[in-house]
């Protein structure tokens, strides 16, 4: 019997997935859930999302950078290196792509083949928003945002809000756990955060950069 782990965003750091993966040794029987926002606006930003659509023993999120990746989709897959232009007769509906992503996205994609494009938003398309499940019979929904209604005995695993500001942490560039909650944005998006994961068999965290050689600027709960 295999362990669950989770990743919160990822935001296209591709590198540092890498690293966090071979910190948490996955075996072929564990099963890992991403959060959500597996690309981002870096240049490889790409290469997670098409790394978790080979691996089976993996389930995706979908969080906002995927759903305004599908809004776009009939655009995008119509794009390539010669008929970039097409984007200006779209503007309006790509500009949140643009803001959310950046060029250095919106290139690769543009030179993807046009069968990889259909592929990878057809695997978009089926990530769900939530995901229930129960391990050493605990219930617990993951999703990207936390979701805002009573979840009865269930533990919510979110990965949205950066725990940096969340005021009850105590360690504001780390995992933050309570009865009911886990959240594991770490500010991945930011070129001082970091990438982290936990085994919901046993609560071990995981993190892409260790705590001594972690850069990273702590606010303190009285904002100073």
């Amino acid at each position: 019997m295999g362990k669950t782990y989770v990743i919160g965003n990822i935001n296209g750091k591709y590198q540092e997935l890498i690293t966090l993966l071979e910190k948490m040794n996955l075996g072929i029987k564990d099963k890992l859930y991403i959060l959500g926002d597996t690309i981002g606006y870096r240049k490889g930003s790409l290469k997670a999302l098409q790394f978790f659509m080979k691996m089976p023993n993996c389930g995706c999120i979908m969080g906002t950078q995927e759903f305004i990746m599908l809004q776009n989709r009939k655009t995008l897959e119509k794009l390539n290196r010669e008929s970039k232009d097409i984007f200006r007769n779209n503007l309006l509906s790509l500009l949140e792509f643009i803001r959310i992503f950046g060029d250095d996205t919106f290139d690769e994609i543009v030179k993807l083949p046009e069968n990889n494009k259909k592929e990878m938003f057809d695997y978009i398309k089926t990530m769900k928003t939530s995901v229930e499940i129960n391990v050493n019979g605990q219930d617990y929904i993951l999703s990207n945002a936390e979701i805002d209604r009573p979840l009865k005995n269930k533990i919510q695993v979110a990965a949205h809000r950066p725990t940096l500001f969340i005021k009850e942490n105590p360690r504001p560039n780390c995992i933050y756990k309570d009865s009911i909650h886990i959240k594991l944005n770490c500010d991945a998006f930011s070129t001082n955060g970091r990438l982290s994961a936990i085994c919901l068999d046993n609560k071990e965290e995981f993190y892409s950069k260790d705590e001594e050689n972690f850069a990273y600027l702590c606010l303190s709960k009285n904002g100073e």
